[in-house]
């Protein structure tokens, strides 16, 4: 009988090691979630800094501080993207351009922005926008500006490029 107990004792004391290499035992274990800098969304499960270990994330799901300390993507067939949020709940990233002279609206106007190669996909439900280029201070405009959003980067010095969600009419 006694040798059962000891092959007992030495079986429980083999699940605890075991156990201790899981959940990265002791004083030295690296937490996940993660900053780039103190008012940037925290990074946690499923995603990753890429200098974080390979158990924080899965694969795909890399995001990376840039030399200004803002939380990046990297998509591969659209380029780097400063992430501004992370909704865990909902399961959606939001994303501006990581360029002072790059156009997030203009990668859509002309189809270059892809999720191809990467384990995203867009929104279930789809989103349509229809942008509107006035050359001039129209008087229609005023009566429905706080539905529409100015597109910076796409007016110019004589004319405004604005937007609306189609679904707001």
């Amino acid at each position: 009988m006694a040798s059962s107990e000891a092959e007992a004792q030495v079986f429980l004391f083999s699940i605890c090691i075991v156990l201790s290499f899981i959940h990265g035992g002791g004083s030295t274990a690296i937490t996940c979630p993660i900053k780039c800098r103190i008012n940037g969304p925290e990074v946690q499960f499923p995603f990753r800094l890429i200098n974080q270990p390979e158990r924080c994330g899965y694969p795909g799901y890399d995001l990376s501080c840039n030399n200004m300390t803002r939380t990046v993507i990297q998509l591969p067939n659209s380029g780097e993207f400063i992430v501004l949020s992370i909704d865990y709940l909902s399961q959606t990233l939001i994303l501006n351009e990581s360029e002072p002279n790059s156009c997030l609206p203009g990668l859509f106007l002309d189809k270059s922005f892809s999720l191809a190669g990467s384990p995203f996909d867009e929104q279930e439900y789809p989103s349509e926008f229809t942008f509107l280029n006035y050359l001039s201070d129209d008087q229609i405009l005023t009566t429905i500006s706080g539905l529409l959003r100015i597109v910076d980067c796409l007016s110019g010095e004589n004319f405004t490029v604005y937007y609306y969600k189609n679904d707001l009419y």
